[in-house]
């Protein structure tokens, strides 16, 4: 699939390009979100509360589908604003991957209202994890609502019901029903 608004980046990517892509309705002209290059390569985004690499995805996935504009912004960026760090190919594939995944849902996605734990047996025996379950480990462990661990993990939404299945199958999660009411 060719994203719409990586016409517009690839642009600026051709003259090494520093500064800010806003990301505007056409409408009312108000700011749905920024993008932020540093030498033609995203490093940053914005979109309400979301992570940098979510903030693209939506950003992307939006313009697709939305009547945006875009405002180019040129601007010397300091390079602590750096957030992501992926060449534009790696980017554009992670973006791709995650549509499709986004497109065709697994159905494995837990309900909302089950609380996840980890279980401390699991801990205390060093339990081997990868890089990317130690990421939503940190997440469930500030967050062991099913729909606040999806709301505030810095991972895709197909990442997190995989890794869940993974770390299920490893014994490290403990269910808990929540009683409504």
């Amino acid at each position: 699939m060719k994203f719409v608004l990586f016409k517009a980046i690839e642009e600026q990517q051709i003259v090494c390009f520093s500064g800010k892509i806003n990301i505007l309705k056409r409408e009312n002209k108000e700011s749905v979100g920024c993008l932020y290059l540093i030498d033609g390569l995203i490093v940053n985004a914005t979109c309400g509360e979301l992570y940098p690499l979510r903030a693209v995805f939506k950003l992307v996935v939006d313009y697709q589908n939305n009547d945006y504009q875009i405002i180019v912004e040129p601007e010397l960026l300091s390079n602590s604003i750096k957030k992501i760090d992926y060449p534009h190919n790696v980017l554009v594939r992670k973006l791709e991957e995650n549509f499709k995944q986004l497109s065709n849902p697994s159905g494995q996605k837990p309900p909302e209202h089950l609380k996840l734990l980890i279980k401390s047996e699991f801990v205390k025996s060093g339990g081997e994890v990868t890089p990317m379950e130690y990421k939503l480990l940190s997440t469930i462990s500030d967050y062991n609502l099913v729909k606040d661990i999806y709301e505030h993990s810095e991972l895709f939404e197909f990442e997190i019901t995989e890794l869940l299945v993974n770390l299920r199958q490893k014994d490290a999660l403990k269910v808990v029903e929540v009683k409504e009411g």
